[in-house]
């Protein structure tokens, strides 16, 4: 707010202290062409690309360049000998020489210059800025003046040089043509031909040469197609196809036999089945197969010679047929060249003619073109003095500071959005690990107006239809639907790095676990920096690291809390070696034993970043829970620990935000307005009822 106030400010004062700024403007008419004096004749000006620009932008765009040029404004400066007005020069300019004083009021006159063409007409306004009224009219007018008079004079110059230069080419293509119909003449002199006989002599060879490119596409066809059937007939027409012999050929003979074939050896089938392999139709009939598959074998041999016969013929004509066209295109390349050489000589003196004509025309035009004085571009109105200014605008100027001062705290207001890359929403834990969100759990030191004095972790077991403790029922709702084929009994509560609140997360969700009538058992593995003792005020001389070891039973090491259903296994003594512990064959024995006897386990774990034991422990249980501290928790520090846990293939369940300030945050504000209307009338309906 500070920084839009202090921006609409300074940009008001600025806007309020500048000189007054009077704006002159003068109207003219620019046509594209100037009036055609001289009926059916085209403009000398458009002989090369200047006539396809004259109805175009480019046009207009280029006179716009023009009425800004440093060579128009000098010219404006010496017509009207401004170089010796003390107005265009200031006490500065006068003690310059007449070069540069001429430079310095042109410069002047160039920087005030502002051209507006009038929408759908061809009226351009030329507007002149000065701080004096009576000279920004008078610069006006004057520019203006110049401008047309300009136009007609080098309208008038392009027209006699164009002049000039087409009685040069004149000259040139008059003599080209001279050469070329002399060099034309000859060449028929020398080949004694006529264009006829020559037409004819070609059409007759590309005639030739067509059926017989026809006539070799053809045989060369036939040919691969009949070495392809037999490339595809040769492993078929064997005695080892005997039964597929036939099928792919045109030969009667040869299907007939296959049909024997066929018959034969279905009835051998049935003679066998009926008198066995002894009898003797059943040896006659194998011997009358014996004799069919020869017979097959010879009619095949036969077919395929034939087959190569006649590839071979068709390779023969496509010898022929090759020779032939070699021939012919040697014949119509010698009359091409002859050709060739015709056809460019008839093309030079054609040309030569044409440009010949052309430019006899644009001489006589541009000859009586350079007396026209016609002017396309004309004054409309003049300029008057203005009595009132243009600058400064104060209603743009307060205009203008509004939405700068507006820009400018929206992007204050960015950037540090843009800088903060710590986790504080649903949509930044979904966006940054691409995980279920399981839920959040609020801020306990802003809830109620009050922060227990000894254990926060446990303001939910005390203030039951807190925010707090709903927030928690919901994570739980979320993990025991997360998993549904498959129950979730046990998980490990991790996070990123320390003070994420992971031990809380542990100790709450254990909470509603147990209230919600699962017999949940905590397991403080955090073997470095234990503290689920400390929550549940037990001690700590013994727990799951003798467990472990086995120098302690486990009745001896659970302790039974207040709340029904809830047991906590401390850590015990903090070994040498945590991580070797948790990775032996006992810790596994001691989870499946554990699991046998309670519905829920928890580990609470040392973060992910600073040790492996939370990394071990995933790969004993059934999945595994993240915890992130809104405000606190780093997105690339969310996002190495989740690649530490892909790395050991683990099961995520999902995420917990924890510490969620909802005064403060957009997205779950809603949520404790809604929980406290909630469970205010809920106790209004209560107390009515009680009463």
């Amino acid at each position: 707010m500070a920084i839009s106030t202090a921006t609409l400010a300074a940009v008001v004062a600025y806007g309020a202290t500048r000189p007054k700024v009077y704006e002159a403007q003068v109207s003219v008419i620019i046509d594209p062409q100037a009036p055609k004096v001289l009926s059916g004749m085209t403009d000398v000006v458009e002989l090369g690309a200047a006539g396809s620009l004259a109805n175009s932008t480019y046009y207009y765009n280029t006179q716009f360049r023009i009425i800004q040029s440093r060579s128009l404004s000098e010219r404006v400066v010496e017509r009207f000998s401004l170089q010796n007005d003390p107005r265009m020069l200031g006490p500065s300019g006068q003690n310059l020489d007449d070069r540069a004083k001429i430079a310095k009021a042109a410069g002047r006159l160039r920087a005030a210059i502002r051209v507006v063409p009038v929408k759908d007409s061809r009226i351009v306004s030329i507007g002149i800025r000065d701080k004096d009224p009576s000279l920004a009219a008078q610069l006006a007018n004057q520019l203006a003046e110049v401008y047309t008079e300009q136009n007609v004079r080098d309208r008038v110059d392009v027209t006699q040089g164009a002049t000039r230069w087409v009685a040069e080419q004149l000259d040139q293509a008059r003599k080209s043509l001279r050469d070329s119909e002399t060099a034309l003449y000859k060449f028929r002199l020398e080949h004694n031909i006529l264009s006829t006989s020559l037409e004819d002599k070609q059409n007759l060879l590309t005639t030739q040469l067509q059926e017989f490119s026809s006539a070799l596409t053809d045989a060369r066809k036939k040919r691969i197609d009949v070495e392809t059937r037999r490339g595809a007939m040769t492993g078929v027409l064997t005695a080892e196809n005997v039964e597929n012999a036939g099928a792919d050929t045109d030969s009667v003979p040869l299907v007939e036999l296959r049909k024997e074939y066929l018959e034969a050896k279905r009835k051998l089938v049935e003679l066998s089945q009926r008198y066995g392999d002894k009898h003797p139709e059943v040896a006659a009939t194998t011997a009358r197969i014996e004799r069919y598959k020869r017979d097959l074998d010879r009619q095949a041999e036969g077919i395929l010679t034939f087959m190569d016969v006649q590839s071979q013929g068709l390779g023969n004509a496509e010898k022929r047929y090759n020779t032939e066209l070699s021939k012919l295109t040697a014949e119509a390349m010698q009359l091409n060249k002859l050709e060739v050489d015709y056809k460019r000589l008839v093309r030079e003196a054609h040309d030569a003619t044409e440009v010949y004509n052309t430019l006899i025309k644009r001489f006589n035009e541009s000859g009586l073109q350079a007396q026209n004085e016609a002017n396309n571009i004309r004054i409309l109105d003049t300029a008057l003095a203005p009595t009132l200014p243009v600058e400064p605008n104060l209603k743009l100027v307060v205009a203008l500071g509004i939405a700068l001062a507006l820009l400018l705290g929206l992007g204050y207001a960015f950037g540090l959005e843009m800088m903060d890359r710590t986790i504080m929403t649903q949509e930044d834990i979904e966006s940054t690990l691409g995980v279920p969100f399981l839920g959040f759990v609020p801020s306990i030191r802003g809830l109620d107006n009050e922060r227990p004095s000894k254990a926060s972790e446990l303001f939910i077991v005390k203030n039951a239809n807190s925010t707090a403790a709903e927030s928690c029922r919901v994570v739980r709702t979320n993990i025991l639907f997360s998993s549904p084929d498959r129950p979730l009994k046990t998980f490990v509560v991790t996070s990123s790095n320390p003070m994420e609140g992971k031990t809380m997360t542990s100790v709450n969700v254990g909470v509603v676990m147990a209230q919600g009538g699962h017999r949940t058992l905590i397991i403080d593995t955090d073997m470095r920096r234990p503290r689920v003792h400390k929550i549940v005020a037990v001690g700590n001389d013994k727990g799951i690291s003798n467990l472990i070891l086995g120098n302690a039973k486990l009745e001896d090491l659970v302790v039974a809390t207040d709340i029904p259903n809830l047991f906590v296994l401390p850590c015990g003594p903090l070994p040498p070696n945590p991580s070797e512990l948790l990775q032996s064959d006992r810790f596994k024995q001691v989870v499946h034993m554990l699991a046998e006897k309670y519905d829920r386990l928890i580990f609470d774990s040392p973060p992910l970043l600073a040790v492996t034991d939370a990394a071990i422990l995933s790969r004993v249980v059934d999945g595994t829970l993240l915890v992130a501290r809104a405000g606190k928790t780093h997105r690339d520090a969310l996002s190495r620990a989740k690649r530490h846990l892909d790395a050991v293939r683990t099961t995520i369940v999902g995420v917990i935000l924890n510490d969620v300030d909802l005064d403060r945050s957009r997205s779950f504000g809603y949520y404790k307005y809604y929980n406290y209307k909630y469970y205010s009338a809920q106790e209004s309906n209560d107390g009515a009822t009680a009463g």
